[in-house]
């Protein structure tokens, strides 16, 4: 992190994901240590399953946290956001129950100053709707985008979002703003006849990547 920085210099906001690698000892060590760098945030240094932990890790820490993209609805968001534990809320709007349940969490999210940061690690469609999302809420930070706008899939998204100077921009098209063209797709077609990689913590349990 501190040669990053300085590669980098000041001007630069660094991201900083950790997956949910860390317990909680662990996390309040590593984010002491690189507070001194300033990261815009460290997102995800604790397991989803128990918000209450960040509480505990916002009061023995200085940086910015971010959390929730495993988090499925407003009841999971709940804890973590009227405590003030996290300041940054990556809601997936995949796994959180869409653009209106996203939309309930974001204002809740306000009333504790808590910016929203969707997670957006798919496609032009996730892209859409996240955009939508953030200029529909006056709390929105920093939008993730896996990939600039119409660099991937043209032949199946012919029609997506506009981007400009590093700003993602609706043109005001109907419904989200991108085309699918189904047929398209269709010659892209994949057998779902295998599962992804399965990868286990120390304990022996489940995680993902």
């Amino acid at each position: 992190m501190k040669r990053l920085r300085e590669a980098v210099g000041e001007e630069v906001e660094i991201c900083l994901d950790v997956h949910t690698r860390m317990n909680l000892a662990q996390a309040m060590f590593f984010c002491r240590e690189v507070e001194p760098y300033h990261p815009f945030f460290v997102e995800d240094p604790l397991r989803a399953e128990n918000p209450a932990n960040y509480i505990t890790l916002a009061r023995s820490c200085g940086v910015p946290i971010a959390a929730g993209e495993q988090w499925p609805n407003k009841w999971a968001f709940r804890e973590a956001v009227e405590s003030e534990a996290i300041h940054f809320a990556r809601v997936d709007l995949g796994i959180a129950g869409g653009i209106t349940e996203a939309l309930k969490i974001a204002h809740m999210c306000e009333v504790h100053s808590v910016e929203v940061c969707p997670h957006n690690p798919l496609g032009p469609i996730s892209t859409a709707a996240c955009t939508n999302l953030c200029m529909a809420v006056s709390n929105a930070s920093v939008l993730e985008v896996p990939h600039r706008p119409g660099t991937r899939a043209n032949h199946i998204f012919p029609v997506q979002m506009e981007w400009e100077d590093g700003y993602l921009r609706n043109p005001g098209r109907p419904g989200l703003g991108v085309e699918f063209d189904e047929a398209e797709a269709g010659k892209n077609r994949r057998e779902m006849n295998n599962w992804p990689p399965r990868l286990r913590r120390l304990d022996g349990s489940f995680t993902n990547w």
